[in-house]
């Protein structure tokens, strides 16, 4: 921005006065091409830029949404959420201001006063803490992905619980009696879910559940391949459901680099970017989440109580996944493993 330009600076150079010139920045009022495009010129000349927190100050809007996540990392869930909720904002006119939290609740708080510093209209989030009022925050919010323990606001998550039950059935029926379990650190809902899942599943089946099966840790691509080489050689597994996409990979990597049989040795059912599954050799069963609708809901639910303030409903939705069967399976004669 040139610096010291102002709007004063601009109506003298296209010879109009400053409200025409406001009425061409804010689209505020008819202005005729003419006039328009002198006033557009002048600032392409000077290279005037509009203040955005002044002008929000004035207006009571910045037409800006606050999104928190835990990292970027495009590849996986947020990225396709994310991007969702992008493209529904924009077509009403919103930007986007990014902040991460680290999966940290003082980091979380850090880019809450961040993004109400930038006056935004409201915030789409994934929380980091699950025992915070989010409703205490003084703008608009809804939340995705993970379920806090107060629903005190609006927001949309995964079925998690459904489809790992699915997905269990699937291996039980299968005939395997010892089923690995690869997941996060259970501090948040869809983990939790996903275990609760597991765990209902073997015991409806009258299968034990055994901890030495449940390896939970770092959502990364070096816990992926240090836990499946860990269910390989140290316990009975025959199958195992990978509840994470890095999980998954470091898990592919590390059976890929050791010739590992899928599904002979072992079976496989993930979490993981199901748009890649079929290209797994064999091709992997897997669970398409609805990330993309999530995101959409969430900016669509947004959209209505910035349009009515006086909505105060609290709207939650469990969206579900879909069960995407591959050829990772290993169906075990009589019950018996191979």
């Amino acid at each position: 921005m040139a610096k010291g330009i102002s709007i004063k600076d601009i109506a003298a150079r296209a010879g109009v006065s400053t409200g025409t010139v406001s009425h061409v920045l804010n689209r505020t009022h008819y202005v005729t091409p003419e006039t328009e495009e002198r006033v557009r010129q002048a600032i392409a000349e000077t290279g005037y830029r509009q203040n955005i927190i002044a002008r929000a100050m004035r207006r009571g809007s910045t037409n800006t949404i606050g999104i928190i996540i835990p990292k970027i990392d495009p590849g996986y869930f947020y990225g396709r959420a994310l991007s969702r909720i992008g493209k529904r904002l924009e077509q009403s006119g919103y930007q986007l201001l990014i902040r991460t939290s680290g999966d940290q609740p003082l980091q979380e708080q850090e880019s809450i006063r961040a993004l109400l510093e930038w006056k935004v209209d409201g915030i789409i989030m994934v929380l980091s803490d699950n025992d915070y009022d989010y409703s205490l925050i003084p703008c608009p919010v809804v939340l995705i992905d993970r379920e806090p323990n107060l629903k005190t606001v609006s927001g949309f998550y995964v079925d998690n619980y459904e489809i790992t039950c699915r997905a269990m059935q699937r291996l039980i029926e299968a005939g395997h009696h010892k089923i690995g379990f690869m997941g996060a650190v259970p501090r948040f809902a869809p983990t939790m879910n996903r275990i609760r899942g597991y765990r209902d599943m073997l015991t409806s089946a009258g299968l034990p559940v055994e901890d030495r099966l449940i390896c939970c840790g770092p959502t990364t691509q070096e816990e992926g391949a240090h836990s499946i080489q860990y269910l390989l050689e140290e316990t009975p597994a025959t199958a195992v459901l990978l509840a994470s996409s890095p999980l998954t990979v470091g898990a592919m990597n590390y059976i890929n680099s050791h010739n590992i049989s899928v599904p002979e040795r072992i079976s496989l059912v993930s979490f993981a970017n199901y748009e890649w599954m079929p290209l797994c050799n064999p091709p992997m069963d897997g669970i398409k989440q609805p990330n993309a609708e999530i995101g959409l809901r969430a900016a669509e639910r947004m959209l209505e109580i910035l349009a009515d303030p006086d909505d105060k409903r609290i709207v939650t939705e469990n969206l579900k996944c879909t069960y995407i069967e591959g050829k990772s399976v290993y169906c075990v004669p009589n019950g018996k493993a191979p």
